[in-house]
Order: structure tokens, then C-alpha cells, then sequence
């Protein structure tokens, strides 16, 4: 009795890489004067928005952008310190996944994986500008993801 070998349909490789990162852009304004900068002593406390998006470049290419924008202020002194803002990008290769897997990998993997780099350049850019780095706590992007979909979901 022969026995035919029925082969199974291969199953697409699934998996996601980075290909580039890169700073899309980046800005810093020390909002003080000259005479701030050397007569006071400053107590930076930051206001710090965060947003990630994800937009298609080609096939399976996707961009990936976290935005960071930070403004200090000094509540003693009245003052307005410093703003800075960061727009980190990447992109990412993704491949055999399904649109919903697809969009959980741009919005909290990449992300997670591109967030050092963020941080370690907001740390020496607000050391560049004459403060103490400013050293941001690791984000959960899993739970900001799940924030939004609840949010787009009761809308």
C-alpha cells in the first residue's frame, strides 16, 4: 500500500525587524536669559506628552514615530525653562502577521525597542542645555496602546 505524502501549506514566516532608526527631527529653546542661567537656582519640573504613530512605506515596510515633546517650567521662580521635542522614527519590517498582530507590533513592540534611544537623547540634549539630564521613567506602551483602542471603542 503506497502512501502519498501530502505536504501541509507552508505557513508564511512570521517575525519583524528593524531596519533604521533615526531622529526625524529635533529641537531645543533654553527659555532663559543669560543672567537666569547664572544668577538662579533652577528646579526644572517637566510636563512630558508622548504619542506613537505607524504609517505603511511600502509592503511590509512600515515608519514607526515616537513624539516627545517636554516643558519645563521653575514654580518657584515663575519661570519657563526649557522646551524640547524629538520626533525618533523607524522602520520596521514586518512580516506574516495579520493586520491586527501587525499594528500590536508598531504600536508596542517597536516602540518599546526604540524607547532607549529616545530617552538617552532627551537625557543629552536637556544636559546639552545647560540642566541636569533629564532622565525619563520607561513607559508601558502596551497599556497606552490598550488605552487608546478602549478610548477609539467607546467613541
Amino acid at each position: 500500500m503506497a502512501t502519498k505524502n501530502k505536504k501541509k501549506p507552508e505557513e508564511p514566516q512570521k517575525g519583524f525587524s528593524i531596519v533604521h532608526q533615526y531622529i526625524k527631527d529635533l529641537s531645543f529653546e533654553n527659555l532663559l536669559t543669560a543672567n537666569d542661567m547664572l544668577n538662579i537656582k533652577l528646579q526644572p519640573n517637566g510636563e512630558i506628552s508622548l504619542s506613537v504613530s505607524a504609517s505603511p512605506i511600502q509592503d511590509n515596510a512600515h515608519e514607526v514615530i515616537i513624539k516627545v515633546k517636554v516643558e519645563a517650567k521653575d514654580i518657584e521662580h515663575d519661570k519657563n525653562v526649557y522646551i524640547t521635542e524629538i520626533e525618533y522614527a523607524a522602520i520596521i519590517q514586518v512580516e506574516g502577521y495579520d493586520a491586527t498582530e501587525t499594528n500590536g507590533i508598531l504600536m508596542v513592540e517597536a516602540p518599546r525597542l526604540m524607547f532607549p534611544y529616545v530617552r538617552s537623547n532627551i537625557a543629552d540634549i536637556t544636559r546639552e542645555g545647560g540642566f541636569s539630564p533629564l532622565v525619563m521613567a520607561p513607559i508601558d506602551f502596551l497599556g497606552l496602546f490598550l488605552e487608546n483602542a478602549n478610548q477609539e471603542a467607546s467613541e
